[in-house]
C-alpha cells in the first residue's frame, strides 16, 4: 500500500469518526424510507407497516413504506445497500432476500454480512405442514412411513424453486432420508387451490393461508416448521418434536440498515422497536397473520442471519434451484 494511500484512508476514518456521532446526534432528520421488497397486502407488508407506525410515532417524524418489487426482492435488497449510511433508509429484511437469494441466485449485488447493519428482528412467521386427508397421515412420522413406503410417489407442492416452502420440502427430505417429488407453483394461492383438490398431497405454508381449510376439514395439520411451537398454534407439533431433532425452517422478518449506520442510530431505533413490540395489541396484530413478535439485539441479528447464510443455502444446493 502506498503512503498516499495509507494517508487517505487515515484521512476517511477520521471523517467518518467525527462525522458519525453527529449522525447520531441529529437521527432522525427528516422522514424514513423503509423498503419492502415485497408487495402490498403480504405478510411482509403488514410487519412494515407496523413496525413503521410505531417508529413514527416514537420518533416524531413519517415513515414511508416503499414497496419495491422486483428480481424476487433482490431490487429493494441492493437499493438499501447502496443507500446513504445514515439510518433514514432501512430495509425490511427476510429470509428470501437475504439469506436464500444469495444462494438461488448465481449473482447478487449485495452481501448480507458486509453492505448491511442489522437493527432486530421483527417476526417470526412458521410454515404448517400440511397435507390431503386422502394421503392417510396424521402425523410426520406417518408421513415418513408413507414416503418410505411409496418412494417419490407423495407430490409436494409450493410456491415457487427456493421458497421457503419448497426448502423446507426439501430439508425434510433430506433429515428423513425420503424421497418426494417437488412440484412448484407460480405463487402459493394455486398450489393451495392444488392441494385442496387433491392434485398434490403436501405442503408448507403460511397460517393464515391454510388453517381455513384445515378448520373446514379440508386439509390437515401436522406440524409447524419453527424450532418451538408456535403460540399462534400451541396444540399443533414442530416437526422438530415430530421425529426430527433439529428441524428448523422458520422464514423471519427484521430490521436493517445500511453498513456503515453509526452505532447509536441502530441502537436507538433497536430500543424503540423493543418499547414497541412488548404492547399485547401489537402481539395480538401478529398472531392474526400467524406471526410472533421476536426482537433481538444487533449482534443476536448476525448471529441469526450467519446461521441462515448455512442453513438455506444448504437446501438451494441439495435442491439445485435456480432463477437464472
Amino acid at each position: 500500500m502506498t503512503n498516499r494511500r495509507r494517508f487517505m484512508l487515515a484521512l476517511a476514518a477520521s471523517a467518518l469518526a467525527r462525522t458519525a456521532p453527529a449522525l447520531a446526534e441529529t437521527f432522525p432528520n427528516g422522514p424514513i424510507k423503509l423498503v419492502v421488497p415485497f408487495p402490498a397486502g403480504g405478510t411482509a407488508d403488514f410487519v412494515a407497516r407496523l413496525a413503521g407506525d410505531r417508529l413514527s410515532a416514537q420518533l416524531k417524524v413519517p415513515v414511508v413504506i416503499d414497496n419495491r418489487v422486483g428480481a424476487n426482492g433482490n431490487i429493494a435488497t441492493e437499493a438499501v445497500a447502496r443507500a446513504p449510511a445514515d439510518g433514514q433508509t432501512l430495509l425490511l429484511g427476510s429470509t428470501p432476500n437475504l439469506t436464500i437469494n444469495p444462494a438461488l441466485y448465481k449473482k447478487v449485488n449485495f452481501g448480507t454480512l458486509k453492505d448491511f447493519a442489522p437493527i432486530t428482528m421483527l417476526a417470526q412467521a412458521p410454515n404448517v405442514l400440511v397435507v390431503h386427508p386422502s394421503l392417510g397421515v396424521n402425523s410426520v412420522a406417518e408421513l415418513i412411513a408413507a414416503a418410505k413406503a411409496r418412494p417419490g410417489k407423495i407430490l409436494f407442492a409450493s410456491g415457487g424453486n427456493g421458497s421457503t416452502g419448497h426448502l423446507a420440502g426439501e430439508m425434510l427430505q433430506h433429515a428423513a432420508g425420503i424421497q418426494l417429488t417437488h412440484v412448484p407453483y407460480r405463487g402459493g394461492p394455486q398450489a393451495v387451490t392444488d392441494l385442496i383438490g387433491g392434485q398434490v398431497q403436501m405442503l408448507f405454508f403460511t397460517v393464515p393461508t391454510v388453517m381455513p381449510h384445515v378448520r373446514a376439514g379440508k386439509l390437515k395439520a401436522l406440524a409447524v416448521s419453527s424450532l418451538r411451537r408456535s403460540p399462534v398454534l400451541p396444540d399443533l407439533p414442530t416437526v422438530a418434536e415430530s421425529g426430527i431433532p433439529g428441524f428448523d425452517a422458520t422464514p423471519w422478518f427484521g430490521l436493517l440498515a445500511p453498513a456503515g449506520t453509526p452505532r447509536a442510530v441502530i441502537d436507538r431505533i433497536s430500543l424503540e422497536i423493543a418499547k414497541a413490540w412488548g404492547d399485547e395489541d401489537i402481539k395480538a396484530k401478529l398472531a392474526g397473520q400467524g406471526a410472533e413478535p421476536w426482537t433481538t439485539t444487533p449482534e443476536q441479528f448476525t448471529a441469526q442471519l450467519k446461521a441462515d447464510l448455512v442453513r438455506w443455502p444448504e437446501a438451494v444446493k441439495r435442491s439445485g434451484a435456480t432463477v437464472d
